[in-house]
């Protein structure tokens, strides 16, 4: 499967290998990145399986010390590639419950050795690893004034970007024009950190603001107060026509007509739109009613991807 990885064959090329590269926007090709990691996760999960069923045995079915090593050293060379993978590509949520008993097996029978990790996020949100990460570089001396990454540091750079970049898909749905913009931002700052216009250090702190954009939209500036006291209101105003009036007004039909699992129950469904028809005609009254139902369509569309209706 690894044949095709570019020499030399480091962490960045395996990251390439499965993850594309850092910046470049393709569904299609993400999608055939994520079947090539699944591949790679399960096949190394059959081998850990299979090396924790055997190493009991290893003396018993005759491996001589040098042929234990080195199944030792192959197996926790690919748990090794398989974790930071899952870390780089942000999948490190979903292989952490899955792969929970299996490395307890593989804790038991294989050291630790001194092989380089990019970190454990598994007990950081992603701001906090980037917080972590310049703490780290401050007492490592980074200057301002040093602006040419080492190869560690652009290694991290892009797992930070790759879970970005995913945080960002994974939110679009609940705010399309809001984190638009943020993907904008985001690959402004790819390019940036790919000219080296600026120190690592300061990379980070970009990073870290950009994630804090990200993970709470209610509390940026680009909405106004009484916007702010709700992500859906912030979905309804960044969405529609930036008007605090018009948002505001959306928001309240919605909370007047929704009822309990209303998602999927056309009843429910033409309850809510019919609230929102009407703030429509009152605010949209210069279109035609064709036109209205079209704009009613699409915030339901924004409406019913918000968590908390």
């Amino acid at each position: 499967m690894t044949d095709d990885v570019e020499y030399p064959r480091d962490q960045l090329a395996f990251k390439h290998f499965f993850c594309g590269e850092s910046g470049t926007v393709d569904p299609d090709n993400d999608d055939d990145f994520a079947k090539l990691r699944s591949k790679m996760y399960k096949l190394v999960s059959s081998l850990a399986r299979a090396y924790a069923d055997l190493k009991p045995a290893f003396d018993d079915v005759g491996y001589s010390k040098e042929q234990q090593d080195k199944y030792n050293r192959i197996v926790k060379d690919y748990m090794d590639m398989k974790d930071e993978i899952g870390l780089s590509s942000g999948d490190f949520i979903d292989l952490k419950q899955y792969d929970s008993a299996m490395r307890h097996l593989i804790d038991n029978y294989i050291s630790a050795s001194d092989s380089e990790k990019l970190g454990d996020m598994e007990n950081f949100t992603l701001l906090a690893y980037i917080q972590k990460k310049q703490t780290e570089e401050a007492k490592n001396g980074d200057s301002d004034s040093e602006k040419k990454h080492t190869k560690a540091q652009q290694n991290v750079a892009e797992t930070i970007e790759n879970n970005i970049r995913r945080k960002i898909i994974e939110k679009t749905p609940v705010n399309p024009k809001y984190y638009q913009n943020m993907s904008e931002l985001f690959q402004t700052l790819i390019d940036e950190r790919k000219e080296e216009v600026a120190s690592y250090k300061e990379m980070l702190e970009k990073y870290a603001e950009l994630v804090t954009q990200v993970e709470e939209p209610e509390n940026s500036d680009l909405h106004p107060a009484s916007i702010r006291t709700s992500l859906a209101l912030c979905a309804l105003y960044d969405n529609f026509d930036q008007n605090e009036e018009y948002a505001l007004a959306l928001h309240q039909a919605v909370l007047s007509t929704k009822q309990d699992h209303f998602r999927g129950d056309l009843i429910k469904e033409r309850q809510i739109k019919g609230g929102i028809y009407r703030v429509v005609q009152k605010f949209k009254s210069e279109l035609e009613r064709t036109e209205q139902m079209a704009i009613v369509e699409t915030i339901y569309k924004v409406v019913k991807e918000q968590a908390e209706y």
